[in-house]
């Protein structure tokens, strides 16, 4: 069949400037996912991370929460994030939490967890939920940083705090 010269020519401009278009959007995505892999690699290093089903099971956890919290990714996954639970709150304020989050806002707080070995940590917490075309959470990302450290300088700037003010009550003035 024969073809013109013209329609060839613009059949030709048509499919070069297509494949021109896809090679920059293939660069800038190629870009992006760089980006993201990188970001995600400073997050795991310096942040506690886990994300969660939309029921509270365990679908990740980077190797700073199997550190804080003594349990191995094969002892975690799958569980719910009440295997960390301390009970050093109340069950209101799991309760406001689930009901913040399941509601598809964002939680910020600080929480007390328990190790496997029963030690107790603290951090600063948010949790974000992944919300569906429904608006309900399919998932949850939580971030956290460890601030044990803070809370023990706390108590024991308190402590002595109240030790001072003790021995100065206590302490006859003489003028």
């Amino acid at each position: 069949k024969p073809v013109t010269p013209d329609y060839l020519v613009e059949a030709i401009n048509a499919r070069a400037q297509r494949s021109r278009q896809n090679s920059i959007i293939n660069n800038r995505l190629e870009k992006t996912l760089y980006e993201r892999e990188r970001e995600h690699l400073t997050l795991n290093q310096h942040a506690i991370v886990t994300i969660a089903d939309g029921k509270g099971n365990i679908t990740y956890a980077n190797e700073q929460f199997c550190q804080i919290s003594g349990y191995s990714l094969d002892e975690i996954i799958g569980k719910n994030h009440r295997i960390i639970k301390s009970d050093l709150h109340s069950s209101e304020f799991y309760k406001e939490m689930w009901r913040t989050i399941t509601n598809g806002n964002v939680w910020h707080g600080e929480l007390c967890n328990r190790a496997k070995n029963g030690d107790l940590y603290w951090v600063e917490s948010t949790i974000t939920p992944f919300l569906d075309d429904n608006g309900k959470p399919y998932q949850y990302v939580s971030i956290r940083t460890d601030i044990t450290h803070v809370k023990k300088n706390s108590r024991i700037l308190r402590d002595k705090e109240a030790r001072l003010n003790f021995m100065m009550s206590s302490t006859p003035v003489t003028i």
